[in-house]
C-alpha cells in the first residue's frame, strides 16, 4: 500500500525541530508507536508530497500554505503493515500550533534535530526477526524510544545532514 510521511521542519530559538506523533490506540496499524505524521495514499492525492501534506494537515492541523517541499528520502517498505512509505522533508514557515486528530494521534513530541547527532541519544539493540539476529537502531528523547521505520528514516535524514555539513 503506498503511503507517505512528512518530516516537517520548523525553527524555534535558532534550532530546527520536527514533530513526531504518538499514535493512538484506536488506529489500525502501529498503535501507540512513535511515528512521523503520515498515512495511506488516497485517490485525491496527486503525488507522495500531497499525500504527506494531507496527512500532516489531518493529523496535526498544520497549515498547508505554511509548508514547502525540500526533498524526498528513500522509500521504505514496512513488512508488518505492508506499507510502502514515501518520506518527504518539508519546511514550515513558522513553529506550528497543533490541532490534533485524537482518533489518530495521542500526543505530539517535538524533536530537536540536534538529538539525531547526539551519540548519547542513539542506541542499537540485537533482535531476532524472522529467525535472524538483526541490529535495530533507535533514538532516545525525554523518556521516549523512537525505533522501527521512524528511526530508520530519521537515521537517513541524520546522514544527509552530516554529509551536507561537511
Amino acid at each position: 500500500l503506498p503511503s507517505a510521511v512528512l518530516l516537517a521542519l520548523f525553527e524555534r530559538d535558532g534550532a530546527l525541530w520536527l514533530p513526531l506523533t504518538v499514535r493512538s490506540n484506536t488506529v489500525q496499524h502501529h498503535r501507540g508507536q512513535i511515528s512521523l505524521p503520515g498515512g495511506a495514499r488516497e485517490p485525491g492525492d496527486a503525488d507522495a508530497w500531497e499525500n504527506a501534506v494531507r496527512e500532516a494537515v489531518e493529523e496535526l492541523g498544520l497549515d498547508r500554505r505554511e509548508l514547502r517541499p525540500l526533498g524526498a528520502l528513500t522509500p521504505l517498505f514496512i513488512p508488518s503493515s505492508r506499507f510502502l512509505v514515501y518520506p518527504w522533508v518539508g519546511l514550515l514557515a513558522a513553529a506550528p500550533t497543533y490541532t490534533l486528530d485524537c482518533r489518530e494521534v495521542a500526543e505530539v513530541i517535538e524533536l530537536p534535530l540536534d538529538v539525531l547527532r547526539d551519540p548519547a541519544c542513539k542506541g542499537l539493540e540485537q533482535w531476532t526477526l524472522h529467525g535472524l539476529p538483526t541490529q535495530v537502531p533507535f533514538y532516545r528523547y525525554r523518556g521516549h524510544v523512537i525505533w522501527g521505520a521512524t528511526a530508520m528514516l530519521l537515521g537517513e535524514f541524520e546522514a544527509l545532514l552530516a554529509n551536507s555539513a561537511g
